[in-house]
């Protein structure tokens, strides 16, 4: 655990804003949920759901899974300083509430994705967006690219900024 502690000091970014984006990116990344005759559309939305729940369940092997193995974000991270940040983050926070928006979900290619999500976290549950103004939360706009692989989608690209409340309502 020492050895996850000093990469997320090294990492320079907050406590709390790494929480955020390990959230965010556990819920874009899960791996899809494969149903008989569902578009690629619905694979996506369902993966979303999938992660979300994993992401308040700390379901690690879900996020493993889901990584490309390829992946890499403009902050220098690939699977394996995302896992390390997972992990850390997983065992550190006793417990993560999440709501999210997708926003849009486009396929520039027929194996290729870019979603927006909306992505808020708590640590207590999220009734609803507008609950989101009598609480205190982290919310962030995530950009992700996923592809299509024999085993469903993984992301193989995430960007993210913040986001304000309002834009979830």
């Amino acid at each position: 655990m020492l050895r996850m502690t000093r990469f997320a000091l090294r990492a320079g970014a907050s406590r709390r804003c790494l929480v955020m984006i390990l959230t965010g990116v556990v819920i874009v990344i899960g791996t899809a949920c494969s149903r008989d005759g569902a578009t690629p559309r619905e694979q996506i939305e369902a993966l979303f759901d999938t992660v979300e729940a994993a992401a308040e369940q700390k379901d690690l092997n879900t996020v493993r899974d889901a990584i490309a193995p390829t992946y890499r974000d403009s902050q220098g991270h690939d699977k394996r300083a995302v896992m390390r940040i997972a992990a850390f983050h997983m065992l550190r926070n006793e417990t993560v509430y999440v709501l999210k928006r997708i926003q849009a979900i486009e396929f520039p290619e027929q194996s290729r994705a870019n979603a927006v999500v909306l992505v808020a976290t708590a640590g207590r549950p999220i009734a609803s967006a507008e609950a989101l103004l009598g609480i205190s939360a982290d919310v962030h706009r995530f950009d992700i690219d996923l592809i299509a692989t024999e085993s469903g989608w993984q992301i193989v690209a995430a960007e993210w900024r913040r986001a304000e409340v309002q834009d979830l309502l």
